[in-house]
């Protein structure tokens, strides 16, 4: 019987203690899609799902591909870093370098358009010259991108509903947003 009562007392304790970890806990709800036509909320995180559009173009440096982001990844080929044993300028990557580049676009859905602001990040080109310079032609390069016409789902803070947008524009945006993450949905297809 006392060990029946410990194990009851037990289980209320641990009960307790989730019950007061949710309670307490600054767990951050992951959003539900949105419509780019109801976002009204500032500084409301939200999730969007559209197709791309450029308001300027960056450029691969590998391929010279037009993106909207590009997301850089490179280093030195394994032959290399074992022929030199190669640990600098980056001796805490081994040697590799990973970086992104991106500007501002639209994200068009059924609904409407939203400008999404994002974080500059560095010139890709130029670090892609940088490790060139260091490594010569014996680096290996991963280079993803977001092209006008993916299909992207971004998170990310409502900053503002706005009156209008750029005369250049097919229509105003209704929002803009600051993106704080984006994966593709589906990459845009190019015609043969």
């Amino acid at each position: 019987m006392v060990a029946a009562r410990a194990e009851f007392i037990n289980s209320g304790y641990r009960l307790a203690v989730r019950w007061f970890e949710r309670l307490f806990s600054k767990r951050v709800k992951s959003p539900q899609p949105k419509r780019i036509a109801d976002l009204d909320e500032p500084g409301e995180l939200v999730e969007l799902v559209g197709e791309v559009e450029a308001l300027a173009l960056l450029h691969d440096p590998v391929d010279h591909e037009p993106a909207v982001i590009l997301h850089y990844h490179a280093g030195p080929t394994s032959h290399l870093r074992s022929l030199l044993n190669v640990e600098a300028p980056f001796a805490d990557t081994g040697g590799s370098l990973e970086v992104h580049q991106a500007t501002n676009f639209v994200l068009r859905d059924a609904s409407g358009a939203a400008l999404i602001e994002v974080d500059p990040g560095v010139d890709v080109g130029a670090a892609h010259q940088r490790m060139l310079g260091l490594y010569n032609a014996l680096i290996n390069v991963d280079i993803d991108l977001i092209a006008p016409g993916d299909r992207v789902r971004i998170q990310g803070r409502v900053r503002s509903g706005v009156a209008q947008g750029s005369p250049h524009r097919r229509e105003d945006w209704s929002a803009v947003v600051r993106m704080e993450s984006v994966e593709i949905e589906a990459a845009r297809s190019t015609g043969s």
